[in-house]
This record gives structure tokens, sequence and C-alpha cells, in this order.
């Protein structure tokens, strides 16, 4: 399930430096984010793998 674009935005402005009063999902989902077409490819991968 990818985010809405508002917590896509949220998550792409949150400063580093405190990152633990992120939830465990946010950690992980802000790094991807940097990932160019990441939902995309997850989506692809999933297609090829049914």
């Amino acid at each position: 399930m990818a985010p809405t674009k508002e917590e896509w935005r949220r998550l792409k402005e949150f400063k580093n430096e405190s990152l633990f009063k992120l939830s465990p999902a946010e950690k992980f989902l802000k790094p991807v984010l940097d990932i160019p077409f990441a939902f995309n490819r997850v989506d692809a991968m999933l297609y090829i793998a049914n």
C-alpha cells in the first residue's frame, strides 16, 4: 500500500536528526521514498511473481 501524497510530502520534509519520533513503518518507508519508482517496481515484481 503506497502512501498518500500528503504522507509522502510529510515524510520527505521530515528531518533525519529526529528519526526516533517515527514509527517502525515510517522509518522503513522514509528511505524507500528516495528510490525512483519504488512502488511501481514492487507492483511489477508482484505481477511477475503471480
